[in-house]
């Protein structure tokens, strides 16, 4: 146990061997040709890709050394620290106890004099409870993140890895417990603002909650009871704002957009219509997505409207599983630690779905309806490039790389759509 949650240093030379390997797959060809008189010009982009995957892999291994160095250690278990605390997410009611993210400064003891990232439940909050951006001085007791003992349970450690979180922190009744400041500003400020506002507006307690779930992603007032039945009726997905609701955003500004434009001479005649409401709709569905919290479906989302949004105006032709592809990097470098996340496969690997049994019903609509043997073009959208799956693989292969591969094969392999 101990040794688990011991600070891992790996040697220098190691660093250094690991940088080199991830180089010499960029640089191969050059130096090939100087020394040799050729290149591998068919190589060149696998090597290329592989190069840069390898960079990527070093980097996060590095993140997770850092976070992996910071965690609570389990010799320091049940200390008592008085702390200055900055809460660092929107708060949830779990029963009685109020529970929250936060940036914590221990000052007292002097031995463990350090900032690191806890979770903190408040079992006795005051009638004025923390909000998100606000500075407290609080006593608190610190403990490890506790291990997975069940096979297939609760991953407590795996969890708080994910999201960052150094350690579990209980505060403990004292005087000392005070507000030092209030919230400046900010974007969590301003979601924890709108969600009081949807509750203080609706008088129903439930419908408030859900509301402001809906609204900005606060679902931390959404009671049990609520869950229960949002899962029996299966409209959970519904509740927590995902690429549904940020699409749907999307597409109503685009629409309003379009509207405007045929209503101004002036933009008719210097803009075009899929441009202007472009610009319009992915932005409001990037402020959207960062309202709800951005988690990974609206980071996919956004990316996916981009993409989609910058190709339709200039006509190009281009493969759906290549923008979920593009999708994929790009949340990967948002959060190298995404793939740790359930809901990071879930959403990839549904969307991945959805597209290929669109794709397929296409090509069996079109051979249905043709009277003789065509020869028709490969359908692009039935498979991602080589490279871009090769960098995923490999920054996603710590947590699910049996995932990827079987999905890999299974639907995005060397097949060609008739």
């Amino acid at each position: 146990m101990a040794a688990l949650y011991r600070p891992l240093r790996p040697n220098l030379l190691t660093l250094v061997a690991l940088a080199l390997l991830s180089l010499s797959a960029l640089f191969l060809p050059w130096v090939l040709r100087i020394f040799f008189g050729y290149s591998l010009l068919c190589f060149r982009s696998s090597l290329l890709a592989l190069g840069v995957s390898a960079i990527a892999a070093l980097l996060i291994l590095l993140v997770a050394l850092d976070q992996l160095a910071q965690r609570w250690l389990p010799a320091d278990e049940g200390t008592r620290v008085i702390a200055d605390v900055v809460v660092d997410s929107l708060t949830e009611r779990i029963g009685l106890a109020l529970e929250f993210a936060a940036l914590v400064h221990v000052e007292t003891p002097q031995r463990l004099p350090r900032t690191l990232r806890l979770r903190i439940s408040w079992r006795e909050p005051p009638a004025v409870p923390p909000r998100a951006g606000e500075r407290w001085r609080l006593l608190l007791q610190v403990s490890a993140p506790r291990m997975n003992s069940n096979p297939s349970g609760f991953d407590e450690q795996r969890e708080f890895f994910r999201d960052r979180l150094q350690g579990r922190a209980t505060v403990l009744p004292s005087t000392l417990n005070r507000r030092l400041a209030i919230a400046q500003g900010g974007l969590l400020v301003l979601r924890e603002q709108l969600a009081r506002a949807v509750r203080d507006a609706v008088v129903d307690r439930d419908a408030a909650a859900l509301f402001a779930g809906l609204a900005v992603g606060a679902t931390g007032e959404v009671s049990c009871e609520q869950w229960q039945t949002f899962s029996i009726t299966g409209t959970t997905h519904l509740v927590a704002i995902s690429g549904m609701h940020v699409t749907l955003f999307c597409w109503l500004v685009a629409a309003g957009a379009r509207a405007f434009w045929r209503r101004s001479p002036r933009l008719t005649g210097r803009i075009d219509r899929e441009i202007f409401a472009a610009s319009l709709g992915v932005p409001a569905a990037c402020g959207y997505a960062l309202l709800a919290g951005f988690g990974i479906p609206t980071q996919r989302t956004v990316v996916m409207l981009a993409v989609w949004w910058v190709l339709r105006p200039s006509g190009r032709r281009h493969a759906p599983f290549d923008v979920l592809g593009v999708a994929l990097v790009v949340v990967l470098c948002i959060d190298s630690f995404a793939a740790l996340s359930s809901g990071f496969w879930l959403s990839f690997i549904a969307m991945a779905a959805l597209i290929f049994a669109g794709e397929t019903d296409k090509v069996k609509k079109a051979g249905a309806a043709s009277t003789q043997r065509i020869d028709k073009p490969q359908v692009s959208a039935g498979r991602c490039s080589d490279k871009s799956w090769l960098g995923c693989a490999i920054i996603c292969a710590p947590n699910g790389g049996s995932v990827w591969r079987c999905c890999r094969s299974r639907c995005f392999g060397s097949r060609v759509f008739r």
